[in-house]
């Protein structure tokens, strides 16, 4: 398995690198998000890399950072989403749009993106909408909390995004609840009504 490519840019597109890794020149499918982020051609680049092999061939997907490379393994377990679909939709936005596009379930924003019909786009919210808020409050663990209540709060957290409050507002207020109130165990519905009163954006 690659994990990640370092080496110096050979040529680069919009839809594709080649790095120069110890005279061994690999070519790396990629987003357009990442192709603006790349320096020149002969500048040094790291890439982190998804690997995929097909029948006798192989596919290399490279990345910024490991949160984008995680973001297009999620959008692959999509059913009918391939790796080139994938690629399509995080080149028509960044992982934080497309999080919030996903979580709030704006059909209209991917859409927008050429290629993605309204099918994929509701299929795309529709499997990944409670993975990626539980994924955003997941590596934020509050010591004390139960593993009963785990699924409480990351639902909360979904709720409260889903209402259009930004993802800092919601963990801040629901973090708050839950120190507040170490012993209790909540309801989803109870823990939403307590942090709305410590909520302090959209």
């Amino acid at each position: 398995m690659i994990f990640a490519l370092e080496g110096k840019i050979v040529s680069k597109s919009p839809v594709e690198v080649v790095v120069d890794v110890g005279g061994i020149h690999y070519l790396v499918n990629i987003p357009v998000t990442v192709y603006e982020k790349l320096g020149d051609v002969g500048a040094n680049v790291k890439l982190y890399i998804y690997l995929i092999v097909r029948e006798e061939e192989i596919y290399l997907y490279g990345f910024s950072s490991i949160e984008e490379r995680d973001f297009f393994k999620l959008l692959i377990s999509v059913s009918g989403i391939g790796p080139k679909m994938a690629q399509t939709i995080m080149s028509g936005m960044s992982v934080e749009e497309l999080k919030n596009s996903i979580i709030h379930g704006d059909v209209s924003s991917l859409v927008s993106i050429p290629g993605v019909g309204k099918k994929t786009a509701e299929r795309v919210i529709v499997e990944l909408r409670d993975k990626i808020a539980k994924i955003e409050f997941a590596g934020k663990p509050l010591e004390f909390i139960s593993s009963d209540q785990v699924e409480v709060r990351n639902e909360a957290l979904l709720a409260l995004l889903s209402l259009g409050f930004s993802r800092q507002s919601a963990e801040k207020a629901i973090r708050t609840v839950l120190r507040e109130n170490e012993k209790k165990e909540f309801t989803v519905e109870e823990l939403v009504k307590q942090a709305l009163r410590h909520i302090t954006s959209r």
